[in-house]
């Protein structure tokens, strides 16, 4: 299962799950009927099924998803996004848009982790740890620091060699960091 920060359930967000070996990556939207509750409660749940798929028959999805159906029934509010998926352990990103520069509402000292797409460019991945938001002296609780209001970051998509493989989607994690 994965949960979000809160996001506003009046408008549509897409998600991309994947990253289980031998099951096709999906893009879904959000749609007014995952919300409930009202207000700041509002909530939305989605349940997905990966579709087994021998690994040499795996269709990469591009960089941008499909245009989504229009739909205008959103309601007022906020609130997390849970996604469960089957089988369990997916990796979930949300599609924030296609630009050379992107601005992200967040809440400081929290840990996010981004990950830049292009067609024929291998992926790129900007993690921002909650330490990253310090301002103020190394000895004062995270909590109770001042925090930098901006948290920038520029990166350069890298080609990807004609002919190769697909790239891995995600560089290993390092096992203590």
């Amino acid at each position: 299962p994965a949960d979000s920060i809160a996001w506003s359930s009046s408008m549509m967000h897409e998600l991309r799950i994947e990253g289980i070996d031998g099951y096709q990556p999906v893009d879904v939207p959000v749609m007014p009927n995952h919300w409930s509750g009202a207000g700041e409660a509002r909530k939305a749940n989605i349940n997905v099924t990966l579709q087994k798929v021998a690994k040499d028959k795996i269709k990469p999805l591009p960089a941008m998803p499909q245009k989504p159906p229009e739909v205008k029934d959103f309601a007022q509010g906020r609130g997390p996004i849970h996604v469960e998926s089957t089988p369990s352990g997916a990796e979930v990103w949300m599609y924030v848009g296609m630009t050379d520069q992107v601005d992200v509402k967040v809440v400081s000292a929290q840990g996010y982790e981004l990950r830049i797409l292009k067609d024929k460019h291998r992926p790129a991945f900007v993690s921002i740890k909650p330490e990253d938001w310090r301002n103020d002296d190394p000895k004062v609780p995270l909590a109770a620091a001042k925090k930098k209001p901006v948290i920038e970051h520029t990166v350069t998509l890298e080609p990807e060699p004609e002919g190769a493989a697909k790239t891995p989607e995600k560089p290993e994690k390092k096992k203590g960091g």
